[in-house]
């Protein structure tokens, strides 16, 4: 069995097209995933808490990374040294996972602020 090391783009890649903040200035030709900024912050808030569901899964990797093995046989050991390597991608994967989401909702934060203060600039002057 030939061994393929995770490629740390992967995921970058596989992950979720670009989310924008649906105003009248955005088009749905931009490529991106359009948020209705009257639920933008529930939609931050559901992104933050799917991001804080994954701890247990990383902390299940990192704890099926740290097994021994059983027996001094090599078959066994070698099958815990390919669990291992299977857990630390496991782990990896789901940590950039995690920091891909929380850069996601930090973003549509951003661009929701930005949006808020356009708005009440808007309103400002026309009042």
């Amino acid at each position: 069995m030939s061994e393929q090391p995770l490629d740390p783009d992967f995921l970058d890649r596989a992950l979720m097209t670009p989310i924008r903040l649906a105003t009248e200035a955005a088009t749905a030709s931009s490529g991106a995933f359009m948020i209705d900024p009257n639920h933008a912050e529930q939609f931050i808030a559901e992104v933050r808490t799917a991001a804080d569901t994954l701890d247990d899964a990383r902390w299940a990797a990192r704890d099926a990374g740290r097994i021994e093995p059983p027996g001094g046989d090599p078959v066994t050991e070698n099958a815990v040294i390919q669990a291992k390597k299977m857990a630390d991608n496991a782990l990896y994967a789901l940590t950039v996972y995690k920091q891909q989401l929380l850069g996601t909702a930090d973003e549509l934060q951003t661009q929701l602020a930005a949006y808020r203060a356009t708005e009440q600039a808007n309103t400002s002057r026309r009042t």
